[in-house]
């Protein structure tokens, strides 16, 4: 069965806010919600492939491009860090192969 990408949209932001009880506040923008918002280039409901765009982030009034909200991410120190998990993740599936194979969830 497939979802539209409206229904997928929808799943991820008011589904998601229902699913944790937080719809009266997250999920959609509407009058005396919460409102932080991300800024896609593209229409997501054409392609689903543009929520991942991301230009800008509103957050608590303030508004953040890319590079700001990466910025963190891109420290040396970060930088170490994910190159040391990926030795980690690598001499773990040599020294043993199944640390390292994708086991399907139940039901697909």
């Amino acid at each position: 069965m497939s979802i539209s990408t409206f229904e997928a949209m929808k799943s991820v932001t008011i589904g998601a806010a229902q699913m944790s009880f937080k719809d009266n506040d997250l999920g959609s923008i509407e009058v005396g919600k919460l409102a932080d918002i991300v800024i896609v280039e593209g229409n997501p409901l054409d392609d689903v492939k543009y929520a991942a765009y991301t230009k800008y982030v509103i957050k608590n009034g303030i508004v953040y491009t890319l590079d700001q909200i990466m910025a963190p991410f891109k420290s040396t120190a970060q930088i170490a860090a994910r190159h040391q998990a990926i030795k980690l993740f690598e001499d773990a599936c040599k020294s043993n192969p199944e640390n390292c194979q994708v086991h399907p969830v139940d039901g697909d």
